[in-house]
């Protein structure tokens, strides 16, 4: 289903039991942005989201100031400038 109120936001799956067929089922048919299998490493998944967040509000045109920490740093201050 196609909404545009949604239709910009990043999506990350998460998932640690789902079959190989599942997986990809989810991938296709929620247009993910990033799969991530467990066991997930917390450093990676900070880093996945601050990545996709970062792009998020380059995309939109969000001030990133407000937001410095939890975006990806250099890029949040290629943005501003």
């Amino acid at each position: 289903m196609d909404d545009d109120r949604t239709a910009a936001t990043r999506k990350v799956l998460v998932t640690g039991q789902a079959q190989l067929k599942d997986t990809i089922v989810a991938v296709n048919e929620a247009d993910l942005d990033h799969y991530i299998a467990k066991p997930w490493d917390r450093a990676d998944l900070e880093a996945t989201v601050r990545e996709l967040l970062t792009a998020y509000v380059a995309d939109m045109g969000i001030d990133p100031l407000p937001h410095l920490a939890a975006l990806d740093q250099a890029r949040a201050m290629d943005l501003i400038r």
